[in-house]
């Protein structure tokens, strides 16, 4: 749908992951959130909700993710990306 929109979409190493109930481990989600903030892209969409986002937080450098210029968009328990940004008076977007 994104691709059909004239987006390119790129999807991240740990993207189809799996562990237990989660998409991989801690490190390895925060890794490619990391990655995501750090590289080429334009913008971030979250895919999924991200149930067990808040445990991402002690992997994450929020001064990089804030000075990237680049825009979230999440919903759900990607709420708590969304206040680390606001917290740093970086929009972001509350979305599926």
């Amino acid at each position: 749908l994104l691709e059909a929109e004239g987006l390119k979409v790129r999807i991240y190493p740990h993207t189809f992951t799996r562990s237990d109930y989660l998409a991989g481990s801690d490190q390895e989600r925060a890794s490619d959130l990391m990655t995501a903030f750090t590289d080429d892209a334009h913008a971030i969409i979250c895919s999924r909700g991200g149930y067990g986002c808040s445990r991402l937080v002690p992997y994450l450098d929020r001064e990089v993710m804030a000075s990237s210029g680049k825009l979230l968009y999440g919903f759900s328990d990607i709420t708590v990306l969304h206040a680390m940004l606001s917290n740093r008076g970086v929009p972001s977007v509350h979305s599926p």
